[in-house]
């Protein structure tokens, strides 16, 4: 549930870009990426909203899952990205933003 919750707000959330998805191991990492226009400013987009406090339900219900489990979980959030690392074996959150 995690991962698909994860992944369904990378795509949802990226209307133009890439969503890249890593798995090694136990760990998953989830990056999606954001397009910039040609004059090279961010475009303003659902995807300026989606990194915000809005990101969706998905997400806050995969951090509720992944707090419960205690396994770790990192998420990073810039202008160029919006990346979010699970590691089912490792213990512990490393929350970032």
């Amino acid at each position: 549930m995690v991962i698909n919750n994860l992944i369904r707000n990378a795509y949802q959330h990226t209307q133009e870009g890439q969503v890249l998805i890593k798995q090694q191991g136990s760990r998953i990492t989830i990056i999606n990426s954001n397009s910039k226009s040609d004059t090279g400013q961010q475009k303003t987009d659902a995807n300026q909203v989606a990194f915000g406090e809005g990101y969706g339900l998905g997400l806050q219900l995969s951090e509720k899952i992944v707090q419960h489990h205690n396994w770790y979980y990192e998420k990073t959030n810039t202008q160029e990205y919006y990346q979010a690392v699970v590691d089912f074996e490792k213990q512990g959150n490393a929350v970032n933003e």
